[in-house]
């Protein structure tokens, strides 16, 4: 993905799309879009065809719109992470599907609190500053009204679609801790 990524930059440049000092950013920006387009495609696919096309979306979606924001764990490299997304997809969905109503309602508790306490989170390639992170608590505060908007409206229509949402913040609160508890 990497020599994609930089044909690509470099094509930019010859282009006079960016400028050669910002061949560095291009490469990066190309391949975090590779990279976020392979792992939806993985995770659709694979959603899609063992949960469904609604369940899947719903997990999916709550979970990386969420995480886009509020940061925490990553993995090394881009394998590890397919690996670890598909993994996280695999048992959420599944445990979606069995959770009972009180125990997604104490999950959602739980987990809002858990990202509201610690999003959001620092790593090497994405620092935020003091300012930034007091602007993106603000925005992490607003998705996650949203996102439980949703949920608890999905509660009284679909209570299984609501289960993939709870367990989608479930997923982002975990890789939270995990983010924090390495760093210690």
């Amino acid at each position: 993905m990497r020599s994609v990524a930089i044909w690509l930059s470099k094509q930019c440049i010859s282009f006079n799309l960016i400028e050669e000092d910002l061949f560095e950013w291009c490469v990066y920006s190309i391949e975090k879009r590779i990279i976020s387009i392979l792992t939806w495609i993985f995770l659709l696919t694979i959603g899609f065809r063992f949960f469904g096309v609604v369940h899947s979306i719903a997990f999916i979606a709550s979970f990386l719109f969420l995480r886009k924001y509020t940061n925490g764990y990553h993995a090394s490299t881009y394998w590890r992470c397919l690996i670890l997304s598909i993994s996280v997809e695999l048992i959420c969905l599944t445990i979606a599907q069995l959770l009972p109503y009180i125990f997604a309602v104490i999950t959602v508790c739980l987990a809002d609190s858990t990202i509201l306490i610690y999003a959001p989170s620092n790593n090497v390639k994405v620092h935020f500053s003091n300012s930034e992170i007091l602007a993106l608590k603000e925005k992490i505060k607003i998705y996650l009204f949203l996102i439980n908007g949703i949920y608890l409206i999905l509660i009284l229509f679909q209570l299984s679609i609501s289960n993939c949402i709870a367990m989608a913040l479930l997923a982002d609160a975990i890789s939270l801790l995990i983010k924090n508890n390495s760093n210690h």
